[in-house]
């Protein structure tokens, strides 16, 4: 799905693929939503966690390389389920990116392979 989106919106590598996070000096990559939504929907149908994570770093042809960040981000949407179920608002999920995006930054700066930029675009 992610080369159906770069298609969508004309990008294909590079700074467009990030989205600066709003009053932050941080951007994020454009696939923390889609790890986040996955973590969120498997854990929703039912899908334990420790098959949620595992999946991605089975290294299929379609999943790409997986790095700290996936797997950080990944964890936040199952977090999400398990915290607030069908039920969550805009308010907590923004709260709950907010927190996912602060633990991508200090992966980052513990010299972890991170798909995070600092500062302003």
């Amino acid at each position: 799905h992610k080369p159906i989106i770069q298609n969508m919106v004309g990008i294909h590598q590079g700074d467009g693929l990030y989205f600066q996070q709003p009053g932050t000096p941080n951007q994020v990559y454009y696939d923390i939503y889609s790890n986040v939504h996955y973590g969120y929907v498997a854990r929703a149908i039912g899908y334990p966690r420790s098959m949620i994570e595992v999946a991605p770093t089975l290294g299929t042809g379609d999943t790409g390389v997986t790095d700290v960040g996936d797997l950080i981000t990944v964890a936040a949407g199952i977090d999400m389920f398990e915290k607030y179920g069908t039920d969550m608002t805009e308010a907590q999920f923004n709260q709950a990116l907010g927190e996912t995006i602060e633990k991508l930054a200090s992966a980052k700066k513990a010299g972890e392979d991170v798909s995070l930029k600092f500062g302003y675009k």
